[in-house]
């Protein structure tokens, strides 16, 4: 991501970190098929327009800590599932891809 810095933001780097590793933490990974974030704390992130326009108040699932609870840990039990399963299928394809290669010298 650095890398895609124009050259004069690239001399300021250090200060861009925080944002850039927010950035990868709720990106997709191909491996898991969900962002580390997500793993995390099952839920995709609050960002500060979120509590601006006060969102996160209206939604029923946070307003009751029981069934925030519940509905937390269910999502979380389902995204693991998914991602051991989409890690699994990747491990795979490129282990494939590795054999390809290795018998192919």
């Amino acid at each position: 991501m650095i890398r895609a810095f124009p050259p004069e933001a690239k001399h300021d780097w250090p200060r861009h970190l925080q944002t850039l590793t927010f950035m990868y933490n709720c990106t997709v990974h191909e491996t898991t098929g969900f962002p580390p974030f997500y793993l995390m704390y099952g839920r995709v992130p609050r960002l500060p327009v979120d509590i601006l326009f006060i969102n996160i108040l209206r939604d029923p699932e946070v307003s009751s800590y029981d069934r925030y609870v519940v509905s937390l840990t269910k999502d979380l039990q389902e995204a693991m599932a998914f991602a051991q399963e989409h890690a699994n299928k990747e491990q795979n394809r490129q282990a494939e891809l590795y054999n390809r290669r290795e018998k192919g010298s």
